[in-house]
């Protein structure tokens, strides 16, 4: 075990800015691949994720819309235009991460161990130097950025070196973020860090190691976006983020009728004199909501050249109304004008060395489910990062 000494005296701001102390050497810095091409594409989930746990007795998914059976949330894309930007080739390593913090730049991760069984001590052991570092709060890994002269990539950067460029791919992007092998059902095949694809094995791997997890940009790899750790964005988590707006006034979204609870044991024939008698309407609140949330007067009113209402489960009996989305002129929409979400929660993207079957699906390309949504004061093992620059 190596525990790297620092003097006790206060590092002056062009010292830590040197990256240079007295008997360390500077990790070598990682290398930046240039993202300047297919940055106008469609953001946003296209197909729904659904996990096995999730799945009823039938073994059909939730969110039947023709039946309106826990209606599922669907949200809208919409084209947005990025500016070039750079991104790191891999992930944050340990002797990076520990580096900082010897500095006084970064503070140590809020864990010491990794997910597998051979790495139960992993942080500060010379054998995981090259491994990516864990268990980082969001802050922290902006401090790391800002410690090299970057930042935390965006939401919307990572999901376009995730997807690829879009005038490379047959419907605008790849499905999984890998070109080293076809999709999920041969990952077990491929050399890949995950307990999904590696019958259980969660460890992780040195960082410029990729094996067949990496992606082509530009003429240059980048390594596990598709596994070792999931990474923190720069960015605060809205799942509305591809809406323009709100509904119109006195539209309601489906959504808001979750908590409501209709009656079971309503009775048509109770007693009206009956001091609990509740109306038709005053026992079954759920399904008035859920009924008004198919009529939105508001949507007929706009002007589609520039917005639209977006319907989930559209063409079917329990469709529904979300948001007002980007439309006609307005499209392709700068990335930087998106909305990001206010409150405590970042967004999380990629699978990881932890991602299990029931819940490969969170290694597709575009996934920005529920699970994508953190804590930004939380920090959890299988959760690292890697940093961006604009150009």
């Amino acid at each position: 075990m190596r525990r790297l000494s620092v003097p006790i005296l206060i590092v002056s701001l062009l010292f830590v800015q040197s990256r240079c102390a007295t008997g360390l050497e500077p990790p070598r810095p990682t290398q930046l691949v240039e993202v300047t091409e297919g940055l106008t594409f469609t953001f946003g989930q296209e197909e729904i994720c659904w996990n096995i746990d999730d799945m009823d007795t039938s073994g059909k998914p939730p969110g039947d819309c023709e039946k309106g059976q826990e209606i599922p949330f669907i949200p809208p894309t919409t084209l947005v235009q990025l500016s070039p930007f750079a991104i790191d080739q891999h992930e944050v390593s340990n002797i990076q991460y520990e580096y900082c913090v010897s500095l006084g730049a970064c503070t140590a991760p809020t864990g010491y161990n990794a997910p597998g069984d051979r790495q139960r001590e992993y942080y500060e052991i010379d054998e995981f130097d090259d491994y990516p570092v864990m268990f980082v709060r969001k802050f922290q890994a902006q401090e790391y950025c800002t410690f090299v002269g970057r930042r935390l990539p965006t939401e919307i950067e990572w999901d376009r070196v995730a997807r690829g460029n879009p005038d490379e791919f047959d419907g605008g992007k790849r499905s999984i973020p890998s070109d080293g092998f076809d999709s999920l059902a041969t990952c077990a095949q491929a050399n890949v860090a995950g307990e999904y694809c590696n019958d259980g094995n969660a460890d992780t791997v040195a960082v410029d190691q990729p094996g067949d997890d990496y992606v082509w940009e530009g003429g240059q790899k980048i390594y596990h976006l598709f596994s070792n750790v999931s990474e923190w964005t720069g960015d605060a988590y809205d799942v509305l983020r591809t809406c323009k707006d709100d509904l119109p006034p006195g539209c309601s979204s489906i959504f808001e009728c979750g908590n409501l609870i209709d009656d079971p044991d309503w009775d048509d024939d109770r007693d009206e004199n009956d001091p609990d008698y509740k109306t038709w309407e005053e026992a079954h609140p759920r399904t008035i909501c859920q009924q008004n949330a198919q009529i939105c007067g508001g949507c007929d009113s706009l002007d589609a050249t520039e917005e639209v209402c977006h319907e989930g489960c559209a063409d079917e009996p329990r469709n529904y109304f979300t948001c007002v989305t980007w439309s006609g002129n307005a499209l392709p929409v700068d990335a930087s004008a998106l909305k990001t979400g206010g409150g405590s929660y970042g967004v999380v993207r990629g699978g990881s060395v932890v991602t299990t079957e029931n819940r490969s699906c969170h290694f597709m390309s575009d996934y920005r489910g529920s699970t994508t949504r953190k804590e930004a004061d939380s920090s959890a093992s299988g959760l690292g990062f890697r940093c961006a620059v604009d150009l």
